[in-house]
């Protein structure tokens, strides 16, 4: 028997997921190649191996040692090209497509909630209460050695396609953001118009996602606009010192 060298290959699938095989091979005295077979690969090759003349490969053998299962034949590249076949089909597996609303929330706030539910700062000197803690998980927490230059609030929001493969190596979720130039929806144009966000910037810790309805497109989009609208008005009062100097000797509420 003389080793050569090892059948050494990379096979992807739609979504880039990789996968490699590097496995022995050998040559018998009679001219019969052999190779390893890859534990991933072993149950595909099994049920290939019968089929192979149908896939190109010449007539692969498979069979089990007391090592390990081999695959042979006596041509080399037939194995290399049986492994590839094998290789493709575990990564390939069966995909689903479907169309959701991604979103991200971020109370960039601290405060602490006093014992009769009322807000204080900080705790030094409150109640008995605690520090308030955002029910979305994975969101940044601000406190004394975690600030920020201001407080408020963040919505992002998107639809996208979203597409789940399953394969016998696992199952692999890719997102992508529908384009509003190739939508006819006009919910989804409204929703994803949104010029001002980038949502590759998102911590994906912190997203939350929900089937997508032309009602819940609409229903975000016109927060997006609420939001905008404080937005706006915030900056009409805050740009005008005496604007807020006339309203706190009136003893009025921006909000309350």
């Amino acid at each position: 028997m003389a080793k050569l060298a090892p059948i050494t290959f990379a096979v992807y699938a739609k979504d880039q997921t990789r996968f490699i095989v590097n496995t022995d091979c050998w040559v018998l005295p009679d001219g019969i190649f052999k190779a390893g077979v890859p534990p991933e690969l072993r149950t595909i090759a099994i049920e290939l191996a019968p089929q192979t003349k149908l896939h190109g490969c010449g007539d692969v053998g498979c069979e089990e040692t007391s090592v390990r299962w081999v695959v042979s034949n006596v041509v080399k590249d037939n194995l290399t090209r049986f492994l590839k076949r094998c290789a493709q089909i575990y990564i390939e597996g069966t995909t689903m497509t479907e169309t959701v609303i991604r979103y991200i929330f971020q109370p960039d706030v601290s405060f602490w909630i006093n014992a009769d539910g009322t807000i204080h700062p900080n705790g030094s000197k409150a109640s008995k209460g605690g520090w308030w803690q955002p029910k979305t998980t994975g969101v940044r927490t601000l406190h004394a050695t975690e600030q920020t230059e201001a407080y408020g609030i963040s919505l992002g929001v998107a639809v996208f396609h979203k597409v789940t493969t399953t394969r016998e190596s696992g199952r692999t979720v890719t997102y992508t953001e529908v384009c509003v130039n190739d939508t006819a929806d006009p919910a989804i144009k409204a929703l994803n118009g949104w010029t001002g966000l980038n949502s590759t910037q998102w911590n994906d810790r912190a997203v939350r996602e929900m089937p997508y309805t032309a009602e819940a497109a609409v229903f975000l989009h016109n927060t997006m606009l609420g939001l905008c609208r404080v937005a706006q008005r915030f900056d009409n009062f805050f740009c005008d010192p005496a604007a807020v100097a006339l309203a706190a000797n009136k003893g009025l509420l921006l909000l309350g």
